[in-house]
């Protein structure tokens, strides 16, 4: 009996450690998950099917009240679109191939009661001169129904760019792919591309795209990745989510998972980027109504991952900043460097890091400023914003330490600037904004006050070998320029050449040519100049380059 009782005891015991382990376990469970708030699901919230027969044909949009000039002087404000009676030209987005080829995109409405559709205009020499001649290019998306406001675009690499579009009350998501950012017919063409929605939104609030390049891709498929918030019908308010296309055409993942991960904070303002040198990603956003608000007071987050061509890295987010007070982010990185530009205290701050994100300095950049866009030319970095109805720029020579703001406005005509959210863009040198001096919103573009050579790859040529005219078209001059010509295919002997352009006046053109080559049958070219890379396809008969 004595016995029995002890084993019922010892069971009772062993049966108490279990259930407290097991309670316990719970208990830490939860708080793990709770502090994690900054964590995304891997599970994808759901994926988004292509929309059939969602083909929009490119359409031209002439100007029809004004003479544009596709010649352009440099420190000059240029009218990219707009000026119309009734129309509205508004959300300018810009993006560049190191500085030489040049893309701007927009809203057009052609009036108040017409929603809009994006156009876009693209300069192949630094911004001197705009294509289309006569007006500009791009979808009637609202023609077939799908309305849609403020487009975005950004730089992948090789040439190509990735955008998208923020819907206007309505569930559809539009994405844009740019096989060249300057040719709209080049092979593959600019592509937009419909997905229905899964996740029902009632209203859309603000979006955003970065390129990325094939080395880091979560996908064969994926030229870039999408950022967006905005109300869910489910009555998810403030979401927060991201994709990119996941299978070629046909399906776009996304993310998070907010059916099983409810986001415990509300997030607005999203802006996104990828270094396409290292692949580090990041996220930055205007997070708000936290249920640890003694954590997380209202401010700007912002958090990065390191993607690896996969799209396993959806789970392992590190929180890199979080800015009580700061509104309106803006995020770009490059080359190892990241810099979160934002609103706070009436002016502009900047976090900056050197190292891939490993760790960040904060600077005020300028007590007064709304709006502000960030990028990089060279090894500077360039911050436009609006203040009183003028555009103003600054700039750092020394990683971000140091800020030196332009004295007078960029904009030619005082207080013409429009002060809303999107209203100002920046890439590289090239600032574009929304302008009302002459009474309706249009787009305006204008080079940053920095003196830097910019170069570009005039033309190509074969016969004897291979030839390319290199010319600097910036506002400095250029040393010590590498370069490089390269043939995959069709060569026997020769033909690979290297070298460096010494020195390089602006406004000089110099030609660099390959070395004597034999061969026969298909070869692709690739040419690089500095950090401007060209690639052709062309034949080789016997010495001759044919075909480009």
């Amino acid at each position: 009996m004595i016995s029995r009782k002890k084993t019922i005891f010892k069971r009772l015991v062993i049966f108490s450690i279990v259930l407290m382990f097991f309670v316990t376990s719970i208990h830490l469970s939860a708080v793990s998950i709770s502090s994690k708030d900054d964590q995304v699901s891997n599970k994808p919230r759901c994926i988004f099917q292509k929309i059939e027969n969602f083909q929009p044909k490119k359409i031209n949009k002439n100007f029809n009240s004004k003479i544009y000039s596709t010649n352009v002087l440099l420190d000059t404000d240029t009218l990219i679109y707009g000026g119309f009676e009734e129309s509205i030209v508004q959300n300018p987005t810009v993006t560049d191939n190191n500085g030489q080829k040049v893309l701007i995109g927009f809203e057009l409405w052609p009036d108040w009661l017409t929603l809009g559709d994006p156009y876009f205009r693209y300069s192949n020499d630094g911004g001197l001169t705009w294509l289309p001649e006569d007006g500009a290019t791009g979808w009637g998306l609202s023609d077939s129904g799908y309305y849609s406001i403020l487009p975005i675009i950004d730089y992948s690499g090789d040439g190509s760019g990735f955008g998208s579009i923020l819907p206007y009350e309505q569930n559809n998501w539009i994405t844009i792919n740019f096989p060249d950012i300057t040719n709209p017919e080049a092979e593959g063409e600019w592509t937009a591309n419909g997905w229905l929605a899964d996740v029902m939104m009632s209203e859309w609030h603000s979006v955003d795209a970065c390129g990325v390049n094939s080395e880091y891709a979560p996908s064969e498929s994926a030229f870039g990745l999408a950022i967006w918030t905005g109300d869910a019908i489910s009555g998810s308010d403030n979401g927060l989510w991201f994709g990119w296309e996941q299978a070629a055409g046909s399906e776009f993942v996304v993310y998070p998972d907010e059916g099983e991960t409810e986001l415990d904070f509300d997030a607005d303002q999203a802006t996104n980027d990828v270094d396409l040198s290292t692949g580090m990603y990041y996220q930055a956003f205007y997070r708000f109504n936290d249920e640890s608000p003694e954590l997380y007071p209202n401010g700007v987050f912002a958090r990065g991952v390191q993607l690896d061509g996969t799209d396993e890295w959806v789970d392992s987010w590190e929180t890199l900043v979080h800015i009580p007070g700061a509104t309106n982010p803006d995020i770009k990185a490059d080359n190892g460097n990241c810099y979160l530009v934002y609103e706070i205290n009436g002016g502009i701050g900047c976090h900056y890091s050197n190292n891939n994100g490993g760790s960040f300095n904060s600077i005020s950049i300028v007590e007064d400023g709304m709006y502000p866009s960030v990028s990089f030319i060279g090894q500077n970095i360039v911050v436009a914003f609006v203040n009183n109805g003028n555009i103003y720029n600054a700039i750092s020579e020394d990683g971000g330490s140091t800020w030196i703001e332009s004295t007078s406005p960029v904009n030619d005509v005082d207080n013409s600037a429009i002060e809303q959210y999107h209203s100002v863009d920046v890439s590289s040198s090239n600032i574009v904004w929304t302008d009302n001096r002459d009474g309706e919103n249009s787009v305006y573009y204008d080079k940053a006050g920095i003196a830097l050579p910019i170069i570009s790859i005039e033309s190509i040529t074969g016969g004897f070998g291979l030839t390319a005219v290199v010319k600097n078209i910036g506002s400095a001059e250029a040393n010590n320029v590498d370069w490089s010509i390269s043939f995959d295919g069709g060569v026997f002997f020769g033909g690979d050449t290297s070298g460096k352009i010494n020195t390089l006046a602006v406004g000089q053109s110099v030609e660099i040519k390959s070395k004597f080559l034999i061969g026969l049958g298909s070869t692709e070219i690739t040419i690089n100049v500095g950090d401007i890379t060209e690639t052709k396809s062309a034949s080789i008969l016997l010495f001759l380059v044919r075909g480009l």
